[in-house]
């Protein structure tokens, strides 16, 4: 146990159990130690997302810590700055840092020092970060969403988040702030025998539905890419493939909230227009994004079943702005895969009943893989 550590639980001890904040007591501690030996002023910011880190940011310095609680202690853990890759890029779990690589805060002052790390340079100012943070604003107006930069944007490793919400969403975290509950202050109250944190649903902001950051296949930040390389930002159609990508995590949220008010999958009635039209929003989205895109089946019947198998009719069909019709495609890509057409081939060709549900599994990964989704019709 660290001093901070140490700090926190006399302070709980002291409080005689009626609640006590580990950031205005640990946290707020070690702030001005590291002012006193830096020279630098320390800005405390957070807690945020999912793991309620905390950013410690001064002119040169930036370390971003987590707690984990147990029973009545707590232990600080800090990002080293190293990543896996747990969570798929844009995830709820690579956007709120669970890739990242943690190890415990060190005990002396120095080596928490000689683990901190150097301010990136966002270049905050230059032209191609005024364009792309403009299109973001214009795209959330046009879209009738809202995008937040959060108080981290452009500071430390951060690389120029941008979190998007709907205008609902929006509200709701805006009345969340409202309320007291400032810096997680009764967190140790919440904390249960088992080590599980609850807190009451009206206190918990709601996730956005996409975020924005410019880094590239590497995570390195780049302003040509975004998203981990996967929204790549050269050509003249940069704006078109934002608002494309915005667009198509925007249907996906509305059709997740439509079946979740429905009452679930099984709820879904018959012809669902809600639903249905939400898919024809999402090739319309994905076509903005990726240009060229081709939809497919993967199960065919009668003769055009035949064709396929024999390798005479593809199971793509390019997407040329024409009218979807309901049951019309399973799935769509941004690229014709050999792979996923010999896997559907495959399919089609096992006459055996029931067919493998491990098979279909194979092939919509296979999908996923390629970046693009698979459809249900109602």
């Amino acid at each position: 146990m660290n001093k901070y550590e140490k700090i926190y639980l006399k302070a709980l001890h002291r409080s005689k159990d009626s609640g006590v904040s580990w950031i205005d007591s640990a946290i707020a501690a070690l702030a001005v130690d590291l002012e006193n030996y830096t020279g630098e002023t320390f800005e405390i910011g957070g807690p945020y997302g999912l793991r309620a880190e905390i950013m410690l940011i001064s002119k040169s310095y930036a370390l971003t810590l987590t707690p984990s609680f147990r029973g009545d202690k707590i232990e600080l853990y800090y990002d080293t700055g190293e990543q896996t890759q747990s969570h798929q890029p844009s995830t709820i779990g690579a956007a709120n840092g669970f890739n990242n690589v943690q190890a415990r805060l060190p005990n002396s002052i120095g080596e928490i020092v000689a683990v901190m790390t150097h301010q990136v340079e966002c270049r905050i100012g230059d032209a191609d970060y005024v364009q792309q943070q403009s299109a973001l604003a214009e795209i959330a107006s046009e879209l009738g969403v809202v995008c937040f930069k959060p108080r981290y944007h452009g500071i430390g490793n951060d690389k120029n988040t941008v979190l998007f919400y709907t205008a609902e969403d929006a509200e709701r975290n805006l009345l969340v702030d409202k309320q007291v509950f400032a810096s997680f202050r009764n967190l140790s109250d919440s904390i249960e025998e088992k080590g599980h944190i609850q807190v009451p649903t009206e206190k918990v902001h709601l996730n956005f539905f996409w975020s924005f950051e410019n880094s590239d296949i590497d995570n390195q930040l780049n302003y040509d890419f975004a998203n981990a390389g996967k929204l790549d930002l050269r050509s003249n159609r940069w704006r078109d493939i934002l608002k494309g990508a915005i667009r198509f995590a925007l249907a996906n949220k509305c059709q997740r909230d439509h079946i979740a008010q429905t009452g679930g999958w099984g709820a879904l009635r018959e012809a669902d227009e809600v639903y249905n039209d939400l898919n024809r929003e999402k090739i319309a989205a994905f076509k903005m994004w990726h240009e060229n895109i081709f939809l497919g089946n993967i199960t065919f019947s009668g003769e055009q079943r035949l064709a396929v198998i024999a390798g005479k009719e593809s199971v793509y069909k390019q997407y040329l702005d024409e009218t979807i019709y309901n049951f019309s495609c399973s799935f769509c890509v941004a690229e014709r895969d050999q792979k996923l057409e010999r896997m559907i081939r495959a399919w089609n060709q096992d006459e055996r009943l029931p067919k493998s549900g491990k098979d279909i599994e194979k092939i919509t990964r296979r999908i996923e893989a390629l970046g693009g989704f698979s459809m249900l019709w109602f």
